[in-house]
């Protein structure tokens, strides 16, 4: 195994959940002699100061040399391009192993490993059939349901990183059950305990120390919810004047998350940070931590919240959140209200959200006020955040690599 590294592919590295589990396997697997590498489909590079050491050892590929936008035209001569680019690479490497590290390299996995001698790995992190399939239509929607049928039958492995998303492969696309392994995705707790005792920029620190927080972590896309979450904070500032909503995180949602702000008049009581690069210090500090996906995978910025010991307010999408705050993954029972949960608050993602947005800001007002439903909630997610540390998620990926 030393003596044929494994390949990552990935269209980029942006720091997103994908993305840093793929960094915490990689660094876990070199460590135990497994050597690794990282192909991405698109030259575009986020580094975080706490995988410094891992990015001076690391190789990193970029089929393109670019990340900007490509004409419609050149599509085709892109693609061709592309897919020699990969088999020259692959067999001059000679990967026994090429992991698709999100849904838009799982095609070209497949591909590649008719033309080439490849075991595929493909890591299903998202929900496959809200985030891909729902979103077309007529036609399309039915090849594309066909296509994503057709690629994870082809896999040799997948692993999913919840058990909601591994019975939806296999109701939905029809996937064996003995080819899908579940593994939670994990969060370096020692880390997370070194960074989060740091000193708060001062530009944020009077605002947090001083006023009642709620934070959101996370890529600005639709998906995330973060419309809902403003709405959400319009009620609570209604009670709590000088709270503060701090939303971590870069994307193309910003647009509109800003028009927002500036249409309510909320300059003053809501933040966009950007990214940070050690959003711990942030988190601890924080009452409430609110997650409001439509939908899900799993959900990383939960448990790196439940590592700062901030209580969670989660929808209860689908999937992940509930598991991680029930511990239970029984997705059957459609509930339409607020379910305190063993390890946090779930409220329900759907139509009946909009009638509970008045409960869910009273759930956030009660955390900044009571100091004894913060603390109960809080040791209760440093307890929980315990059972997804990133070494045991790292050895079962290891465990699995080794096998095959």
């Amino acid at each position: 195994m030393s003596d044929k590294p494994i390949l990552f592919l990935s269209t980029f590295l942006t720091m997103g959940g994908a993305e840093i589990n793929m960094l915490n396997i990689i660094k876990y697997i070199s460590k135990r002699g497994m050597k690794a590498n990282i192909m991405l489909l698109k030259n575009k590079i986020e580094r975080l100061n706490i995988y410094k050491p891992l990015f001076k050892s690391l190789k990193i590929y970029s089929v393109l040399k670019s990340d900007r936008m490509i004409h419609v035209w050149k599509l085709p001569f892109i693609y061709i391009y592309s897919f020699f680019y990969l088999i020259v690479h692959i067999k001059k490497y000679r990967y026994k192993i090429v992991v698709a590290v999100e849904e838009f390299t799982f095609l070209p996995t497949i591909v590649l490993s008719y033309f080439t001698n490849i075991k595929t790995v493909l890591l299903v992190g998202n929900n496959v059939k809200e985030g891909f399939i729902n979103t077309e239509i007529g036609i399309r929607k039915y090849f594309v349901k066909k296509m994503f049928r057709w690629i994870l039958n082809k896999a040799t492995k997948i692993v999913c990183v919840s058990y909601g998303l591994k019975a939806q492969l296999i109701d939905e696309f029809q996937v064996s059950s003995s080819k899908i392994s579940v593994i939670y995705n994990g969060v370096d707790i020692i880390s997370i305990n070194r960074l989060k005792n740091k000193r708060l920029p001062k530009v944020l620190s009077n605002k947090i120390l001083d006023s009642p927080t709620c934070v959101l972590l996370g890529r600005l896309v639709k998906k995330k919810g973060h419309i809902l979450a403003l709405n959400i904070f319009e009620k609570v500032l209604k009670s709590i004047p000088t709270a503060r909503c701090i939303i971590m995180g870069t994307g193309p949602e910003e647009i509109n998350i800003k028009q927002y702000i500036n249409k309510h008049k909320l300059q003053k009581s809501i933040i966009l940070t950007g990214l940070i690069d050690n959003p711990y210090e942030i988190l601890s500090k924080a009452n409430v931590f609110l997650f409001t996906s439509l939908y899900e995978g799993f959900g990383n910025t939960i448990i790196e919240a439940m590592a700062c010991g901030v209580p969670v307010i989660s929808s209860n999408c689908l999937y992940g959140p509930l598991e991680i705050l029930s511990g239970k993954a029984d997705y059957s029972e459609k509930n339409n209200s607020i379910l305190y949960s063993k390890y946090g608050i779930l409220f329900p993602n759907n139509a009946a959200a909009q009638y509970n947005l008045d409960q869910i800001a009273n759930i956030i007002i009660h955390l900044m006020k009571s100091k004894d439903l913060k603390d109960r909630y809080s040791t209760k997610s440093i307890e929980r955040s315990k059972m997804f540390s990133s070494t045991n998620m790292t050895h079962h990926y290891y465990t699995i690599f080794k096998g095959l």
